[in-house]
């Protein structure tokens, strides 16, 4: 029977909803006001002109040269979407230019090299075939990217006047930044076409007559999955997929199956009408969600200026971490579900990103599979399930978790940020088979008594989740140490009070997330 109109749930509302409307704005303003008052946390603030009163924090400089050149990117959208429509959506090459001509213009002359990158994976690909050693081959050429996208080999052609800083493309988007996804991409082309190959083999069918025969599917699964005729592993398909512009800055990450599958089956029918105009308003949200808040907390300039380590109050630095997460959640998300709407409008679907709030997480594993949701597919298609899967997953996460602190960058606090996801991702799956042992028999059979153990150990974990990722994408080793020990280490009385008012709070809101799981109203890695 649902809790939800219970008077133990009318508790945890009411601390809920304390936390929400009343404590948060409170420290918002505090917080503003100690930043306006900060000469060199007010040096990141810039006048906004859709709210003059009060100036935005700008300070995050990823968000800060998205903004300024998404209204260039909505027009170049609209332009794409209707010139596919125009010319069909079923014929590649109006795609391969489109995406071409986007790619050239970001990155001017230096496309060249992304190019040749592309030509070198796929003649790679077709060389090793169905060898042993063509997974090993493209993994190899995946990283091979990696490194020089780590390198930043600066070419310029800037002694050329003029023309040379045309030649040299987007100043705010280096070409060695697409690398990262690029990667992703050659590795996902050359991965389909060996299975592809294997999968004739296994079947003793003549390679240069077969092809695969399946029926096309609605499900992205399926067409994920599903090997695709031998001749669409082709050099035109190829840089098709690694050029698409909608993906192309940020993602989502998607595989070459699928995505060739809507180009020679049939558009995506997954979001169309009035949930496509539903999905659209839903980002116009949040995008004026995040607006809001950058004018109300200066949240990354707090954290570029290292103000928060001048805060006295235990409560305001706790209230500050919870806010720059739900800031950094927004912004991903409205860089993502852009490009994702901008696929599905011309009639490519891709996994959804952030698929859960990120105030509706508790545990690592389920945190991971609705954050960025199409690179944890592509790590599990291509790297968890080839390394053995659940049978070696203790192992395979440290290689999987070292792998995706690389491909971010090769950063210490990104390092950390990987081996802590991996270290407490072993150690949740350990205390998840103790629970499930006889030993914790008797406590599993009383329904209550198991949901409160399960509500108190899933609030020590959003502890672990807070930390982990103040360490990845924001603050840094140092900063979230320092920070941590300011809200919970120095002056004795506040921390403790601090302590256990956010414990409180973290309990209750891990019980309504136990009760949205239990009701099927939120499922952990569907989103």
């Amino acid at each position: 029977m649902a809790r939800w109109y219970t008077v133990e749930f009318v508790l945890w509302y009411l601390i809920i909803l304390k936390v929400y409307c009343r404590k948060l704005p409170d420290a918002a303003a505090e917080l503003a006001e100690m930043c306006n008052q900060d000469r060199r946390c007010s040096s990141y603030l810039h006048h906004s002109y859709f709210w003059p009163k009060y100036p935005i924090d700008l300070s995050d400089i990823q968000w800060r040269e998205y903004r300024k050149v998404l209204p260039l990117l909505s027009l170049a959208a609209a332009a794409h979407i209707l010139a596919r429509a125009a010319l069909g959506r079923r014929r590649i090459w109006p795609c391969l230019m489109l995406s071409g001509a986007f790619v050239l213009y970001v990155h001017g002359a230096h496309t060249i090299f992304v190019i040749a990158a592309c030509f070198g994976s796929y003649a790679l690909a077709k060389v090793c075939g169905v060898s042993r050693w063509a997974p090993f081959v493209a993994w190899a050429y995946g990283l091979l990217m990696i490194a020089i996208k780590l390198s930043e080999v600066r070419i310029s052609f800037g002694f050329l006047g003029p023309f040379g800083y045309w030649l040299n493309g987007l100043q705010s988007h280096d070409w060695h930044q697409s690398l990262s996804l690029l990667c992703l991409r050659l590795i996902s082309f050359n991965m389909d076409y060996y299975w592809t190959l294997k999968e004739l083999k296994d079947t003793k069918v003549d390679d240069a007559q077969a092809k695969v025969t399946s029926m096309p599917s609605s499900l992205y699964k399926t067409r994920e999955q599903q090997s695709r005729d031998l001749e669409e592993y082709n050099i035109t398909n190829c840089l098709a997929y690694c050029f698409y512009s909608p993906l192309w800055l940020a993602g989502p990450t998607t595989t070459f199956n699928a995505f060739t599958s809507h180009i020679r089956d049939r558009s995506q029918e997954a979001v169309v009408g009035w949930k496509l105009l539903l999905y659209a308003t839903r980002l116009l949200f949040c995008f004026v969600l995040l607006e809001v808040m950058l004018h109300s907390c200066p949240v990354w300039a707090i954290g570029r200026s290292s103000l928060y380590l001048k805060v006295q109050r235990p409560d305001l630095l706790a209230s500050y971490a919870m806010m720059m997460l739900i800031a950094m959640w927004l912004k991903f998300l409205i860089i993502w579900r852009f490009a994702r709407l901008w696929a599905l409008c011309d009639g490519i679907e891709v996994v959804e990103n952030m698929q859960r709030c990120v105030c509706n997480n508790y545990c690592i594993t389920s945190f991971w599979r609705g954050w960025h949701v199409s690179f944890n597919r592509w790590l599990v298609r291509y790297l968890y399930v080839p390394l053995g899967g659940r049978k070696y997953r203790l192992v395979n996460v440290w290689l999987v978790f070292g792998f995706v602190a690389l491909w971010h960058d090769a950063e210490l606090k990104l390092l950390a940020w990987g081996m802590l996801n991996a270290l407490f991702m072993v150690g949740e799956s350990l205390a998840a088979c103790v629970w499930r042992s006889k030993v914790f028999s008797t406590v599993r059979a009383l329904p209550e008594t198991s949901r409160w153990v399960r509500a108190a150990a899933g609030a020590s974990y959003v502890y672990v989740l807070f930390f982990v990722n103040l360490t990845g994408y924001a603050l840094g080793v140092g900063g979230t140490a320092s920070l941590a020990q300011h809200a919970f280490l120095e002056d004795w009385a506040p921390c403790l009070e601090t302590l256990v008012c956010t414990a409180i709070f973290l309990f209750a809101a891990v019980q309504v997330m136990l009760e949205l799981r239990e009701c099927g109203l939120c499922v952990d890695g569907a989103g």
